[in-house]
């Protein structure tokens, strides 16, 4: 996924309407919108853009959006949360930090009770 997303993410949609196909990333169309689903993801969510955006988008691109579908993998999210403790390397979310470098999510750590004072 991460040679997917260097890919993709290294060409403006401007410049390259089809950066999807070009890059071989298979999609299905979500369900409300249509626009594309990544095959091999294992969360996504379908947004609507809120008109609000049109007045703060700007230099840093802040867009607001409400989550309209979603959808995840119930071999990694069931009963209300993420269990990646068991999830095998190619069901572990990844996360860009920078310079085309990522992580994938770990072993879970347990917080201690809150104690009220």
């Amino acid at each position: 996924m991460k040679d997917l997303v260097m890919a993709a993410g290294g060409m403006s949609s401007k410049n390259h309407p089809d950066k999807l196909s070009l890059c071989q990333i298979r999609t299905q169309a979500a369900a409300q919108t249509g626009v594309p689903f990544v095959n091999g993801c294992i969360a996504q969510l379908e947004c609507r853009v809120l008109p609000a955006t049109a007045h703060v988008a700007g230099p840093h691109d802040l867009i607001l959006a409400e989550v309209i579908g979603a959808w995840a993998d119930e071999r990694v999210f069931n009963q209300g949360r993420w269990h990646f403790e068991n999830a095998p390397p190619e069901l572990r979310s990844l996360h860009p930090v920078a310079g085309g470098h990522f992580y994938a999510i770990g072993e879970a750590v347990q917080a201690l009770p809150v104690v009220n004072a």
